[in-house]
């Protein structure tokens, strides 16, 4: 349990205080405090906001911030209690990811923007940024490198939160996966969408793409030429494509829903049903 509360005055400045009376002030007063995990007793640090800029204190030294004045800093990281690194923006709306001991000196580059998502959040060393309307993936030992191509997008999941090797890139509106261990390769074709469960999250060997027609197939990473599946109007990710079993659910608007085995595409080990029930798949 916190033993601070977030007091006010007569002129709309805001102060930490202790919870125990008279509430003296513990901490200078500020246009406003952003400290949701410190009274929650989650974090020890606090965001400050003094004019237009911003900057982080620990409850400890309330009079010397941690970080710099900066335009803008993001919750996520160090402030939440999740990790030790923060995101700073500075007066030309870019931003860079620091680390708690060394204020004056960013782990990145100053980007158009950084997602939390990956070393701010603890999930693992890469970070997303984009830079004239691109994307690319970067690892912390490696500042100055970026570690995939620039793309139109790129989803966060797999590499980035350590879930796999693998994430999905977009380029002119199409979608392929690809493997931090095959950078100059794709692991997939390039289809109007790609779903992340299975592969890009580490669950299994298998992956969902939708075609043009608005189709779902399953393919296997070792094989991005032929699916494993036929193309159905939609494929459930239970059992196969979540690493449960090696069965999955389609759908067909003809016939309804069916169970198959990944080694028959063509003959369902059910029958065709016209509602589908909760649980019903074999995973197992």
């Amino acid at each position: 349990m916190s033993m601070y509360a977030l007091i006010t005055n007569k002129d709309d400045k805001y102060a930490i205080a202790s919870k125990e009376p008279p509430h003296e002030p513990l901490s200078q007063w500020w246009d406003n405090i952003y400290c949701d995990e410190l009274l929650e007793g989650t974090s020890e640090y606090y965001i400050a906001k003094n004019g237009d800029k911003e900057a982080i204190f620990h409850i400890s030294n309330p009079h010397k911030p941690v970080s710099q004045w900066w335009n803008k800093i993001s919750l996520a990281g160090l402030v939440v209690g999740e990790t030790d690194y923060y995101i700073a923006t500075n007066k030309n709306g870019k931003d860079a990811i620091f680390h708690k001991r060394n204020k004056s000196k960013p782990v990145s580059k100053w980007w158009d923007d950084i997602s939390p998502n990956g070393l701010v959040l603890g999930e693992s060393k890469y970070y997303r940024v984009k830079h004239n309307d691109k994307y690319a993936i970067f690892h912390e030992e490696v500042r100055d490198v970026n570690i995939s191509d620039w793309y139109d997008y790129i989803e966060t999941a797999g590499l980035i939160k350590e879930q796999s090797n693998y994430y999905i890139v977009k380029k002119n509106n199409r979608w392929a996966i690809r493997s931090d261990d095959v950078v100059s390769s794709l692991i997939s074709q390039w289809w109007d969408k790609i779903q992340d469960d299975g592969l890009v999250k580490g669950e299994s060997e298998y992956y969902i793409v939708t075609n043009s027609d608005n189709q779902k197939a399953i393919f296997h990473k070792d094989n991005p030429d032929t699916p494993i599946s036929r193309w159905w109007n939609n494929i459930y990710t239970d059992g196969l494509i979540e690493g449960q079993s090696e069965y999955y659910l389609v759908y067909n608007r003809y016939d309804g829903y069916a169970i198959f085995h990944k080694d028959n595409p063509y003959e369902p080990i059910s029958r065709w049903y016209e509602i589908l029930i909760t649980n019903f798949i074999v995973v197992s």
